[in-house]
Parts: structure tokens; sequence; C-alpha cells
């Protein structure tokens, strides 16, 4: 049996989704018409938080690592690359343009950041630094068109079923109006 409600949006599924930040094309590599379907789909999987894996130590001779509870305080967006043991952005992903070639542009982007020495640095910490304290920082703006995206895709939905439904209402009242009309001129 045909689907009875086509005007509802199909799951996207692509083969070019590679889930891991550090392995993945940029947006800006794909076909423009396909961008924001890939978008949607990103989204629709949501920033990719691997927990149970083991997070290498780096070279230097504190041995610092990744640590899993940094995906709790930046849930929203926060990435990490097993493939690059690096963190990027996902938003910032999505919704930027090509690096722009500024110190530190693709790090949260394309190449990932991994200097944890810095993380635990107060307000140097490169992931509030990466936020920004302006509204318009690079990353709240990258939020801004993500949540925008996310929700216009729920509500196309919600949208959708009401005017069906209000349609399938206004139906049954032209068929009844019809059938009253019909039995009143018969007798």
């Amino acid at each position: 049996m045909p689907d009875e409600h086509p005007s509802k949006c199909p799951k996207l599924q692509f083969k070019e989704i590679d889930r891991d930040p550090g392995a993945r094309k940029q947006i800006c590599e794909f076909p423009i018409n396909k961008q924001d379907e890939i978008r949607r789909a990103y989204i629709e999987k949501g920033p990719y938080q691997p927990k149970n894996i083991d997070y290498p130590y780096n070279d230097d001779t504190h041995h610092r690592r990744f640590q899993p509870s940094w995906f709790n305080s930046h849930k929203d967006w926060l990435e990490y690359s097993p493939s690059t043991d690096a963190i990027y952005c996902l938003p910032y992903y999505l919704f930027s343009k090509k690096p722009i070639g500024r110190p530190g542009s693709e790090a949260f982007i394309s190449t990932g950041f991994n200097n944890w020495k810095k993380v635990k640095d107060g307000m140097n910490c490169p992931l509030i630094r990466h936020v920004g304290k302006e509204p318009n920082s690079p990353h709240k703006i990258a939020v801004k068109f993500y949540e925008d995206l996310k929700n216009y895709l729920r509500h196309i939905d919600k949208l959708i079923e009401k005017q069906t439904s209000k349609e399938l209402e206004n139906n049954r009242l032209w068929l009844k109006t019809s059938v009253e009309c019909a039995r009143w001129l018969a007798f």
C-alpha cells in the first residue's frame, strides 16, 4: 500500500556522510545543490561524540588527552575524531564558509584542535574562546543557523500535518454539504 502521508519528509541517507569529523569532506566540497540535504543529515545525527573508546595520550611529558567529560559541558556542538585525536565544532563545520586564512580559523572545522594543555586555561580556554563572548561570534552565528534549520525541519512536518488535517476536514464538510443538498433536492 502506498504511503498515506507522502508529504512527510523522507529520512535522508547519504553514503557521503562520514561521522568522523577528521575524515569527512568539507561542506563546500559537496555539490551546492546537495549541501542543505547534507546539513540536514548531520543535524539529524547530532555531534559525533564517541564515549566508550580509549583516548590516546599526547606526546608531551605531561601525558594529556581528550576528556569525555568535555562532551557534557559542550554537548550541543563538540565533536571528537578518533582518526585525528582532535575536537571539532559541528555547527561551525556545517555553516561556516571556507576557512578564511585567519590563524585558527580552521581549528574547529577541518584541522581539528588537540592542544589539550590549553583546555583548562580559564578564560583563555580555546573552547570558551571558540564560542566567544560577543553575541555575533562566528560560532554563535553558526549555532543560530544550526538551530534554525533544526527547528525548521520540525515545524515543516507539523505544518504539513496540520494543513493536511485541515484539508481533510474541509473536504468532509464539502461532501456532507453536497449529500445534504442532494437529499433536499431529491424530496
